[in-house]
């Protein structure tokens, strides 16, 4: 979380390579954090589809678009792992989840137009 908190004020002051560094060492924390305890593995795939997410935004705006659907596809993986670990998401967290995805899917689709 202080990663994604770090990439998150280095994105507001413009620093898109600084940020993404930051958003790439929490994806690794988070996953190094899910392999090593199964109990957290739900919060893990959660943090790292945000992270992901995050990260493919950053590479977007550095036109790096390649990275962008790699890291988007992440974050979708992501998300419907952390789908599927949850036995008691309600239905808002079910219609947020679906609406996240489907902005991933939408922009994966935009992107393989450029």
């Amino acid at each position: 979380e202080q990663h994604k908190e770090r990439g998150n004020a280095l994105y507001k002051k413009g620093d898109l390579e600084g940020a993404l560094v930051a958003y790439l060492l929490a994806i690794e924390s988070s996953s190094s954090l899910s392999s090593s305890s199964s109990s957290s593995s739900f919060d893990a795939a959660g943090a790292v589809g945000v992270y992901s997410s995050n990260a493919s935004a950053v590479l977007f705006e550095l036109g790096r678009y390649d990275e962008t659907i790699q890291y988007a596809d992440k974050a979708l993986l992501a998300i419907h792992t952390n789908n599927n670990n949850s036995s008691n998401n309600n239905n808002d967290n079910k219609n947020n989840n679906n609406s996240n995805n489907n902005a991933l899917l939408q922009a994966k689709v935009l992107l393989r137009k450029l």
